[in-house]
């Protein structure tokens, strides 16, 4: 799969925006599109982010550099906290991995 020249590639984002929430597609339609954008913008989220499918839905992956905005974004969007290391590998990357416990803000390997 070939990107953009320029375009941050999801490796750049996982070590420039370590702190990562999945919203679910449902919670994310809930509120206007415009709502979600100005809370990206606010807390100064990753301009790219991640999509990634768990059990028949969609969750969007919004990526941080700052473990306060993390949290703030998680609770106004009711997220849960995102570990790079359970997206799926290969073709089948976009398929999450997601463990019974919810793995801390900014992974497992953070710790």
């Amino acid at each position: 799969m070939s990107r953009r020249k320029g375009e941050l590639s999801p490796a750049r984002i996982d070590l420039g925006w370590p702190y990562q929430i999945a919203v679910a597609d449902t919670a994310m339609r809930a509120k206007p599109f415009e709502e979600w954008r100005a809370s990206q913008e606010r807390l100064k989220a990753c301009e790219r982010g991640h999509t990634v499918y768990f059990e028949g839905e969609f969750w969007h992956v919004v990526c941080f550099a700052d473990a306060h905005a993390a949290l703030e974004f998680k609770k106004e969007w009711n997220g849960v906290n995102f570990d790079p290391a359970d997206r799926g590998r290969g073709t089948r990357w976009a398929v999450w991995k997601r463990p019974y416990a919810e793995p801390p803000l900014g992974g497992w390997r953070r710790r």
